[in-house]
């Protein structure tokens, strides 16, 4: 039925925004659970490609795996639109994985300082690549300048890689003004700044 309270919107289409947030948060998952990029590819390529995930779903979860879960992984982490994932695309998605990050935080502080960040990218892209995506990625992260990563910044980093127009639901999508709507609740909730209001 119509529920007024939602500015008229039908109440069974309320968890739309919900359902695409799961998806997305599942097909992020998923990266850190297939494992390090030069175990995904072939020696020597530098993308990832369709197929190489297609095969290693498969793998994790046998024959049965849609198309549509891994065309959703792809495209979470294929922030280009190339078709294929970067070694910096893959240390990204793993970034925005709470479990990884817990993983990270060796000195259990909750932030995340270069050294952390280091050793995430040598154990998910390789040692010999991961200097300069580190170094192009904590500087993104670390607003601040204050040589960490903490949860303020954290927040305000994932707000901003948020893009819930990447993954497909069957009968679930959103218009671009939905999305805008989600993305103004997070700024609402997180703020400018990242932090929790």
């Amino acid at each position: 039925g119509i529920n007024a309270e939602y500015g008229g919107a039908d109440a069974n289409e309320m968890g739309r925004p919900a359902k695409l947030a799961l998806v997305d948060y599942l097909s992020k998952a998923l990266w850190y659970e297939m494992g390090a990029f030069d175990s995904l590819v072939e020696l020597g390529e530098d993308e990832i490609t369709r197929d190489q995930v297609h095969t290693r779903i498969k793998e994790m979860y046998g024959e049965d795996v849609a198309d549509l879960v891994v065309d959703n992984a792809l495209k979470v982490a294929d922030t280009d639109g190339s078709g294929s994932v970067s070694r910096e695309e893959l240390l990204r998605v793993h970034l925005m994985n709470p479990m990884a990050r817990k993983h990270m935080d060796a000195d259990c502080n909750n932030s995340i300082e270069r050294a952390e960040l280091l050793a995430l990218a040598t154990t998910s892209v390789g040692e010999s690549h991961s200097a300069e995506i580190v170094e192009r990625l904590f500087n993104e992260l670390d607003s601040d300048n204050s040589g960490s990563v903490d949860s303020c910044e954290l927040q305000l980093w994932l707000s901003k890689n948020f893009r819930m127009e990447t993954v497909n639901v069957p009968g679930q999508m959103l218009d671009r003004g939905e999305i805008v709507a989600v993305q103004t609740r997070i700024r609402e909730r997180f703020g400018e700044n990242g932090c929790d209001k």
